[in-house]
């Protein structure tokens, strides 16, 4: 991975890890799940992080919060 791709993914990291937790949390009624659901997405991210044009779009948004 170059320097830009870990900079995009901490930058989505950092704008969606609330968001996607309280959702995840909203559905599963567990921390520690919820937890674990969002970092398995992450995983799943990162196999697709060259997609992730602008991090602040709503695209981008409404996809992480899927």
């Amino acid at each position: 991975m170059h320097g830009n791709e870990i900079s995009v993914l901490e930058s989505l990291f950092m704008q969606y890890k609330n968001l996607m937790f309280n959702i995840a949390f909203h559905i599963l009624h567990d921390e520690f799940k919820a937890e674990d659901a969002v970092q398995n997405a992450f995983m799943k991210i990162l196999k697709y992080r060259y997609k992730f044009d602008d991090i602040l779009s709503p695209k981008t948004k409404n996809l992480l919060a899927l």
